[in-house]
Formats: structure tokens, sequence, C-alpha cells
């Protein structure tokens, strides 16, 4: 059974777009017309937690890099759901309540690309909680929905996170030539994010595993993650491109 209402843990107003997720990967968007605040809550044990609040900053939509295409973008600030407001970004945005137990750590900090789409942080985040394990954030888009030194994260929908290491260390990169790099980890953390619509239209981007990788975990030759095309120019050994969203609503309205 779904949930129709939000918590009292904030107070849904006329302005703000309230997102209920779901582990399953469902999603509930209500007051989608709401162009003020986008808030965002992750259900356990039939009860939606509160994650954060983020004022929506409107853009132009880009067609590509440095050109711009018709209609406008709705973006959130992950550093603003998290309340991180001073001048300098922190380092790792947490949030724990009860079970819920959020760890990411910010590796954003050289080019400053913390903005997503609405929905692209709604399946995001549903995805890193149900993971419920330490992970690594490398950017979207910057405040007006532009790629910043990328050619690609266009529009808050495209974005880079961090592969999962063995220590969990995830405040340290990881590529598949090193030791720390955890296989099993970084397939669970990509088959959930699968569940939450990420290369559901376009594949995301990765590397096909080198001989020592595919010999470890005895898989076939030329293997490479669910939902994804190999991109090695730049390297994507060290860290995956999400792209190609489609969010699985079970509410929007």
């Amino acid at each position: 059974n779904h949930i129709t209402t939000v918590s009292d843990q904030a107070t849904a107003t006329s302005d703000t777009t309230n997102y209920v997720i779901y582990p399953n990967g469902l999603i509930d968007r209500t007051n989608k017309t709401a162009s003020g605040f986008a808030a965002y809550y992750y259900v356990i044990n039939n009860q939606p937690i509160l994650i954060g609040k983020s004022k929506i900053y409107t853009a132009d939509r880009w067609s590509k890099k440095g050109k711009k295409g018709t209609g406008k973008s709705y973006l959130v600030s992950i550093r603003e759901i998290f309340g991180d407001t001073a001048s300098k970004p922190i380092n790792r945005w947490e949030r724990k309540i009860g079970s819920l137990n959020i760890s990411i750590h910010n590796d954003s900090q050289q080019q400053h690309r913390y903005w997503l789409s609405t929905e692209a942080f709604a399946a995001y985040i549903g995805a890193v909680c149900k993971f419920g394990e330490k992970v690594r954030f490398s950017g979207f888009s910057d405040r007006n929905g532009s790629p910043g030194g990328s050619s690609s994260h266009l529009n808050g929908e495209v974005g880079d996170i961090g592969y999962v290491r063995t220590d969990r260390n995830n405040g340290v990169g990881v590529n598949f030539e090193m030791s720390e790099y955890d296989h099993e980890a970084s397939l669970k953390f990509v088959n959930i994010l699968i569940s939450f619509g990420w290369g559901k239209t376009k594949n995301m981007l990765s590397e096909y595993y080198p001989n020592h990788l595919v010999g470890k975990y005895k898989l076939s030759k030329g293997y490479i993650l669910p939902r994804c095309g190999e991109w090695t120019n730049p390297r994507h050994n060290n860290h995956l491109h999400l792209q190609g969203l489609s969010l699985n609503f079970n509410k929007d309205d």
C-alpha cells in the first residue's frame, strides 16, 4: 500500500513539489506544478522520512555544450538539500534518522556541479538510500544547467558517481585496476540505480572489465556492468556516468 500523504516532519505547502521515494524504485510525486521548492522523502517501514528540501532553480535547457535548446530545466541543489550553506562546500553530506543512514562524499569541489534535475535527484538519492552504504558523488551540472568542464552533463540530468571500494573509504576514488575495487558491491549499486530508472532510455557509461577482474569473478570476456556502454575518453574505469533516466512513477499529480 503506497503512502498518499507525507509525514509531518515537513509541512507540504502549495509552493513545494513532494517526492516520496520507495525502496522498490517507485516514486509518488505530488503537487508537481509547484515551482518554489522540492522536498524529498524516503520510505522506511511505511513511514516517509524527510531527507531534505531545496529551492527549485529554473534554467534554460541546453541542446549541447555552448548551445541553448528550447524549454526550461528545473534543478535542485544537493548542497541545499543537506544544509550545506557555507561559502566553502563540505566534504561529506550525511543524514542519519532512525535506520536511514546517508553518507555521500563530495568529489565535485573543483567543478562545483551541484545541481541535478528535480527528477534526477529523486532517482539518485533513492538508490543511495536503498544501497545503504557510503557513496561518492562526482557532480551533475552547474547552476544554469550547463556541463561545466564536461560536454555531456546537461540540464542536471547526467552525472558521475564513484564505484565502491572494498574498504568503503569513499573519500578516495577507485578504478578497475586497484585491489580495492569491489565488483560485487558496485554491481549491487548499479542494479539498484537501474531499479530507480537510470539507464532506461540510454545506456550509462563505464568500461569493459580488464582480464584480471574477469578471471577473479569468473565473468565472461568483455564483461561490462549492466545497462552500460563503454567509453574510454575520458576514462570511465574510475567512475560511472549516469544517464538515460526515466522515473518509475506510482503516482504523479
